[in-house]
């Protein structure tokens, strides 16, 4: 193994990741119309620039909840020891 690389996705690179041609492709609205409905509270965990983030926003509403954030550490590397949930 080399050394640790530090930047996952650098920053200088994540305008590619809000290109129009990829709404169209990806549509989020449509991938995410079954799982986020007005006055949720949803989570969006290495959610990136926030190109899935900004169409849940509108999905809840005013009266729901996004929660995101850019960088989970936990699960960066596979090599590491896996983290367990109970919920």
């Amino acid at each position: 193994m080399g050394e640790k690389n530090e930047h996952v996705c650098p920053v200088e690179k994540a305008g590619g990741l809000e290109s129009g041609i990829r709404k169209l492709l990806q549509r989020p609205k449509k991938i995410l119309e079954n799982y986020a409905r007005e006055g949720m509270t949803v989570l969006d965990l290495g959610c990136g620039p926030g190109f899935f983030s900004v169409e849940m926003a509108e999905m809840v509403g005013a009266s729901g909840k996004l929660i995101s954030t850019p960088y989970i550490c936990c699960f960066h590397s596979p090599w590491e020891q896996p983290i367990s949930f109970s919920w």
